[in-house]
């Protein structure tokens, strides 16, 4: 079973009764303290969304790869330096703000849809793989330069409080939302 105290309140107040029918965890910002364990997890086959803040696995190494159903991952505020996933290309959303990412490989996330990195480390970007992205959040990071000309159904885009001193946005011409500052 679940052995962290706060992991298994939120899979209490889940609402759900039968591990099974268990498709959702929302543990992200609970008022309890930290997760430091996902021992037990594994007992909801058909998780499909993970949310969680406050995460302290002993580093900074996420390993959901146990974990087949996802395709929604929230993990914020946990000091996050890499994340492991069963299948990539499943993820359709994929939410690390307030990390400590300096980097990540998004190439084989090739049906990612919603994507937030804000306030992490990265110093660079590659997103050409990633052109289903409809929604990007990438504030408060250290980016220099992002190239975003292959990803051109975002309707939702955050990229200020970056290093950015310019960007082409010619081909997005379906951004509903800009947050950009130079």
């Amino acid at each position: 079973g679940i052995t962290d105290p706060v992991l298994a309140e939120c899979v209490n107040n889940s609402g759900y009764t039968r591990l099974e029918d268990t498709t959702s965890l929302n543990c992200a910002w609970s008022v309890n303290g930290e997760i430091t364990s996902l021992v037990g997890l594994d007992a909801f086959p058909n998780l499909e969304q993970l949310r969680v803040s406050e995460l302290n696995l002993g580093g900074g190494d996420i390993d959901l790869s146990q974990y087949s159903s996802l395709k929604m991952i929230g993990i914020y505020n946990s000091a996050l330096t890499s994340l492991i996933v069963n299948d990539p290309n499943v993820i359709t959303e994929l939410s690390l703000n307030s990390n400590k990412l300096s980097e990540i490989d998004l190439s084989a996330y090739t049906n990612l849809q919603h994507l937030e990195l804000s306030q992490n480390e990265l110093t660079s970007i590659d997103l050409s793989q990633n052109l289903r992205l409809n929604y990007l959040s990438i504030s408060s990071n250290a980016l220099s330069e992002i190239d975003l000309s292959n990803n051109v159904e975002i309707i939702n885009l955050s990229v200020d409080d970056n290093a950015l001193t310019y960007i082409d946005l010619n081909n997005n011409i379906n951004i509903e939302s800009l947050n950009i500052s130079f």
